[in-house]
């Protein structure tokens, strides 16, 4: 994929456990009203439709105190190649790989939260 483009939760959950998998450092920035909280860590695991992401295991020393739990459910999904998405982070998007958009509706389809998942590059993400 060489743009950004609507997927399923299925392809969505394929990059996500291929990424945990590849132990690949990420930044998730989660959005939701007028809150943003972002972490640097690595996918721990994916189990139930539920994805669990955390700092625990980068050289962060505090650890579990440093983590996010979501939900595949009720979302949407789109990839983008970073170097042609739009600056949706509100930073330099060009030091990521790859990017994975996450929307959370509510059942009346309201925009609830965004999650982003920004994976670094080999050459970043091999120090940790």
């Amino acid at each position: 994929m060489d743009n950004e483009s609507e997927i399923t939760q299925q392809q969505a959950l394929e990059f996500i456990q291929k990424w945990m998998s590849e132990n690949r450092v990420m930044h998730l920035t989660i959005k939701g009203g007028n809150a943003v909280a972002k972490i640097s860590g690595r996918i721990d695991a994916v189990k139930n439709g539920k994805v669990h992401f955390s700092a625990k295991k980068t050289t962060f020393p505090l650890g579990q105190h440093y983590s996010a739990e979501f939900s595949l459910e009720n979302c949407t999904f789109e990839y983008s190649d970073a170097k042609a998405a739009p600056d949706r982070l509100g930073t330099a998007l060009g030091i990521y790989d790859t990017l994975l958009y996450i929307y959370h509706f509510d059942s009346a389809m309201t925009l609830r939260m965004e999650i982003n998942l920004a994976v670094l590059p080999v050459q970043e993400w091999s120090q940790f």
